[in-house]
């Protein structure tokens, strides 16, 4: 930074300015401000634990264990609230909001800010794709936050038994509205999540024996421990939905059927098909 530059001037494009590319007459100034060689946060981000390949090829535990307090309130310090991630989100979580509540030791309240825009947070806690992180501001020096693991430990630290007390949900005026929906997967689910909150009763019908969709049936536990996706489902369950297991549309109840006897139907299939290797014989 220096005094070098046009304050004032007709054409706008000598105001703009790409560092390391443009020559401009400041470049070599020894005068001016330099950023100090010192970070004012940690560039490193705090290790999630693991359990060691000797102990995991011998069962089907998680193999990522979460944050401690101590581990989450270090790793949450990290962020600067900038607010890239909640962009780059595709759900538009409040990112900076949720890891706020993180750092003043409120859980309660960041699970509030999880559930106004993603009803499954113990699930995309551990298995989304985080394309947040890969736009970290702290990424660029350092390592990006943990933002996934974060979300993770607010979901972790919450008693499914209050979910209803603290997000507020005791109580849902119903406006006499039928919806069924055919699906239990992620889409179906939050379908069911946001129409019971908004007073419909909600019937999903589903041709397995659990729901999740593939969120069970494609993800081994592992990686998805299925009581996790339980206490998602559950509260969602809580609101008065209701799922109808071993149910196929078509086979065993006609669509004509749901829409003869609901107000509206909403369709979440999903897509149970893997990728073919292309080889004769599989």
């Amino acid at each position: 930074m220096s005094n070098e530059f046009k304050w004032i001037d007709e054409d706008a494009d000598n105001f703009l300015f790409v560092p390391g590319a443009d020559d401009k007459p400041w470049n070599n100034a020894e005068k001016g401000w330099k950023k100090p060689n010192y970070d004012l946060y940690n560039p490193d981000r705090v290790d999630m634990e693991e359990l060691h390949p000797e102990e995991r090829d011998k069962s089907f535990i998680e193999i990522v264990k979460g944050y401690s307090k101590e581990q989450a309130l270090a790793e949450a310090d990290r962020c600067v609230e900038c607010g890239i991630c909640t962009a780059t989100c595709t759900a538009h979580m409040g990112i900076p909001e949720y890891i706020k509540a993180i750092r003043n030791d409120d859980l309660e309240e960041g699970l509030r800010i999880l559930y106004d825009t993603n009803p499954l947070p113990e699930i995309c806690g551990r298995i989304c794709t985080h394309k947040c992180e890969t736009v970290c501001s702290i990424g660029h020096n350092g390592d990006p936050l943990s933002i996934r693991w974060l979300k993770r430990y607010i979901a972790d630290q919450n008693p499914s038994e209050k979910f209803k007390e603290i997000l507020g949900t005791d109580t849902i005026e119903q406006n006499g509205k039928k919806v069924a929906i055919i699906g239990s997967g992620p889409s179906g689910l939050s379908a069911a999540h946001y129409l019971a909150l908004m007073g419909y009763s909600c019937t999903i019908f589903e041709k397995l024996p659990k729901a999740g969709g593939m969120m069970r049936y494609g993800i081994p536990e592992y990686r998805l421990p299925y009581d996790q996706i339980d206490k998602d489902i559950d509260y969602i369950l809580s609101l008065g939905v209701e799922i109808k297991y071993n149910v196929t549309i078509g086979k065993d109840i006609k669509l004509e059927q749901l829409e003869k006897d609901f107000d509206a139907v909403f369709s979440g299939t999903g897509l149970h098909l893997g990728r073919s290797t292309r080889i004769p014989g599989t």
